[in-house]
């Protein structure tokens, strides 16, 4: 498990508006709910929504309570199906080894927002192209083999990424190298 003093819990808000229109806040669980704990990183599960044609409904928070009923199953979604959304905030530990750490190749079928909050990421493609991404930094993905690796011995890094489920998406899919 994650050494959870390493790697700081974070808060979330969601907002609405109440029926005069007024901007409202709506309860959040803080810290968020954990989608991935293992002894390198820590996933935090912040927000999703069901793929629509046209997009989420706000109408009667039917988001809202879709998004309730996903926080009450596991796996929460990462990766959503065509038309969905999801927020995740993603935190690796200090990597004892950057240099003969080579990351976790993965995909899916999702358009990937992805924003550097702390440290310094490695984004390696399997083409063997690579990216170092400092805090501010933003990549946007759009469904490629890719891997992250913490590149300091020392200090903890994290990414906030939005996730948008394109044609073909299956739901919290991880397509490996080779499938």
């Amino acid at each position: 498990m994650a050494n959870q003093t390493r790697l700081p819990e974070i808060s979330h808000y969601i907002t609405s508006y109440d029926p005069s229109g007024k901007s409202t806040f709506l309860a959040a669980p803080n810290p968020p709910l954990v989608q991935m704990n293992d002894p390198s990183m820590r996933v935090d599960y912040i927000y999703s929504t069901v793929g629509s044609a046209t997009g989420p409904v706000l109408t009667d928070l039917v988001d809202y309570k879709n998004n309730q009923d996903v926080r009450n199953t596991t796996p929460h979604i990462m990766f959503p199906l065509a038309g969905g959304s999801s927020a995740v905030v993603a935190s690796f530990e200090p990597n004892p080894d950057p240099d003969n750490d080579t990351g976790f190749m993965h995909r899916s079928n999702t358009l990937d927002y992805v924003f550097i909050i702390d440290g310094e990421l490695e984004l390696t493609l399997d083409s063997g192209e690579k990216r170092v991404m400092k805090r501010g930094d933003v990549c946007v993905q759009r469904a490629s083999q890719h891997s992250w690796k913490n590149l300091s011995k020392t200090e903890i890094a994290r990414f906030g990424a939005v996730t948008l489920g394109i044609e073909g998406a299956k739901l919290n899919e991880m397509i490996f190298p080779g499938e």
